[in-house]
């Protein structure tokens, strides 16, 4: 629902299968404690400071054994900063978080 909200050019943000570049790395301050919410993070950072965002469409299946520890109550407030961050910048040009320099022509 982002991509369709944004100019975000991904149709899952949270997918954590993600290569970045090391100078972004470098220059992001994870604000993330962990889980989903870090793939999120890093692709609406990305976005917004003008790295280059890509996806390499993957396919995901139930899994056969075992249960999922994701707890969506839990991980909703997360979730939702960086969802709204991402709104907030689309259409009123606010900053994303902290800690990297906004690019204009390089790539990630």
């Amino acid at each position: 629902s982002l991509a369709l909200l944004t100019s975000i050019p991904t149709r899952d943000v949270t997918n954590a299968f993600r290569i970045y570049r090391t100078s972004f790395l470098e220059q992001v301050e994870i604000e993330s404690t962990g889980g989903f919410e870090l793939s999120l993070e890093l692709t609406v950072k990305a976005w917004a400071y003008g790295f280059r965002v890509g996806e390499v469409p993957s396919v995901w299946r139930d899994r056969a054994d075992g249960e999922s520890k994701f707890r969506l109550v839990a991980w909703l407030p997360h979730y939702m900063k960086w969802y709204l961050a991402a709104l907030g910048h689309h259409y009123l040009g606010r900053k994303v978080g902290s800690g990297v320099s906004p690019r204009s022509t390089r790539d990630p």
